[in-house]
């Protein structure tokens, strides 16, 4: 179904969570604080982005299939968050994370941007997806790029890559501990900041 091109905003009560699961293309702001959820999106086709919070996870996912006008925009705060899972073309933006792990999966074109400290970050990405966090300071960054993504992370002490294709990792910070396993024309490199 085609969006009529009036865009309307919705606030939707959602329950606590940590994790955000959405498949298609979506925009994604996420920042800290108590737990709410507004979305953007053309105005006939509203009812049918679902949205439920399950084992702590916000699940988000369109009913069936739309064509909006522009992507389906998600402003999203919770007290934490401690991972995403994007399929399709979603885009997040995670403003000031903390703890000790945040834990990335992404599948399809993504595009995620992420910063503030926290002592682990683990990505698993898959296809074509891009991966800005030189902005989130971490202890440990194992990552995993199957495709042509393209990742950069900051790290202070273990950085692990495995690469299978063309995948790019670039890394700011002086780790000692580098593991590296590149199957393809991948590769990995230190830059400047």
């Amino acid at each position: 179904m085609r969006g009529n091109g009036h865009l309307i905003t919705e606030q939707r009560k959602v329950d606590s969570f940590i994790n955000i699961e959405t498949g298609g293309a979506f925009r994604v702001e996420w920042h800290s604080g108590a737990p709410s959820a507004s979305i953007t999106i053309d105005e006939n086709l509203m009812q049918y982005v679902e949205m439920e919070v399950r084992d702590k996870v916000l699940h988000v996912r369109t009913t069936r299939s739309v064509r909006p006008t522009h992507s389906i925009k998600l402003e999203l705060t919770s007290n934490a968050l401690e991972g995403a899972s994007f399929s399709g073309a979603s885009r997040l933006n995670a403003h000031q994370l903390s703890g000790t792990k945040f834990y990335l999966e992404t599948t399809g074109a993504s595009n995620v941007v992420l910063d503030g400290a926290v002592d682990e970050l683990v990505a698993n990405m898959t296809g074509a997806s891009d991966l800005r966090a030189e902005s989130l300071q971490t202890k440990m960054a194992e990552l995993s790029v199957t495709g042509a993504g393209d990742a950069r992370v900051a790290v202070s002490d273990t950085l692990k890559v495995s690469i299978t294709g063309a995948g790019k990792v670039e890394y700011i910070g002086n780790p000692p501990h580098i593991e590296r396993e590149i199957t393809g024309a991948g590769s990995i490199r230190k830059r400047e900041k």
